[in-house]
């Protein structure tokens, strides 16, 4: 039979069996492989088997795949609607037009139009890497990390402690954090830069990279680069260093020299761009 009903304001339509209990709980069971479109808040979706069993609680025993706020495709093995919330027990997987997002642990929509997703197996994807997090809400359009991150490209790795924020600005993403314990750049020939610092801006492009990093260090073979605020550029074989705030020191045994523009060869060799002014 074809079917229209309302539940919870839920509004379900499809072709299938239907059985009601005289204490109020049913079951819906699709027919002839054809599923049974959901139409909830801000996502459409469509399910295979329905179940009530109080007037508080839908469970998709059979899982859920649909489209919420039209931006994001979602699918779940599993998954009920509860005080209006979209609950997903045994994982969820959610993609968007640059990202996608999954998590082999818990997920959920609520009624503001947030996802969260968190437990074991929670990451993102993104420029063919990966962020591996322990909890990710996802808001407007941006998204948010929280716990222990993990992230490696071709040119960077980073761990954080988080929170980790993720936007979109002009022609590019922005990620910043304050707590990452251990960033590296990677240059050719397998050499590593450790950069540290207080607060750092990413920012990812399709072809570029770059990043500004608060109360910056770098400790190389022979010479240490300090920075209260700069901004590295990934330039051919080459980074472009700009100090945005005072000055760059390149300190060695001897003396100090500073300067407001480094390039940094990946030989580890530096030339100073505009001047320097040397401290002995």
């Amino acid at each position: 039979m074809i079917y229209f009903f309302v539940i919870l304001d839920i509004f379900f339509k499809g072709y299938g069996d239907l059985v009601r209990n005289p204490d109020g709980s049913f079951l819906v069971v699709c027919k002839a492989e054809k599923k049974i479109e959901v139409s909830f808040e801000s996502f459409n979706g469509e399910v295979c088997r329905i179940e009530s069993k109080n007037k508080d609680e839908i469970l998709f025993s059979e899982g859920i795949d649909g489209i919420f706020q039209e931006k994001y495709s979602f699918s779940s093995p599993s998954a009920r609607i509860f005080n209006s919330d979209l609950i997903m027990e045994k994982g969820l997987s959610v993609n968007s037009e640059t990202f996608s997002f999954s998590s082999n642990s818990f997920g959920f929509f609520d009624k503001s139009g947030k996802i969260t997703l968190n437990g074991e197996g929670t990451k993102v994807a993104y420029l063919e890497s990966e962020i591996h997090t322990e909890k990710v809400v996802v808001e407007d359009g941006n998204f948010f990390l929280y716990g222990d991150s993990y992230y490696e490209d071709d040119v960077i790795s980073f761990f954080s402690k988080g929170p980790i924020y993720f936007w979109d600005y002009k022609e590019s993403d922005v990620l910043s954090a304050k707590n990452i314990e251990s960033l590296k750049y990677f240059l050719e020939d397998k050499k590593v830069l450790n950069v540290d610092g207080s607060d750092f801006l990413i920012y990812f492009y399709e072809d570029e990279f770059s990043m500004r990093v608060s109360d910056f260090s770098l400790a190389l073979d022979n010479y240490s680069l300090f920075s209260k605020k700069i901004s590295i550029q990934r330039n051919d074989k080459s980074l472009k260093l700009h100090s945005i705030e005072g000055e760059i020191e390149i300190k060695n045994r001897e003396n100090s020299i500073y300067t407001k523009d480094l390039i940094l060869f990946d030989d580890l060799s530096w030339k100073a761009v505009n001047g320097v002014r040397v401290v002995f």
